[in-house]
């Protein structure tokens, strides 16, 4: 397997539970200022990111439990995974 020919899909979520399904997953909170986001109960401000590498060769399969504070209404996360072909 070639670590630098993959794919990256991804998509825009409000709370929730996402899986991984990845070799690597990058979490974005691109909320407005002030909302809160928090993965597997991990806090990350707005434009931080929550990003799990994983280990070469070895397929990520977790669930990510996502939920936003103050406001849900106005939480958005950015999920982008890479899939190494």
């Amino acid at each position: 397997m070639e670590k630098n020919k993959f794919i990256e899909p991804s998509e825009t979520v409000t709370a929730g539970t996402a899986l991984s399904n990845c070799h690597s997953i990058s979490i974005f909170n691109i909320s407005p200022v002030g909302v809160i986001m928090y993965v597997n109960g991990a806090p990350l401000a707005a434009g931080m990111a929550y990003i799990s590498e994983g280990v070469y060769g070895d397929f990520n399969e977790q669930k990510y439990i996502i939920s936003f504070e103050p406001n849900t209404n106005l939480g958005k996360a950015l999920i982008v995974r890479k899939i190494y072909q």
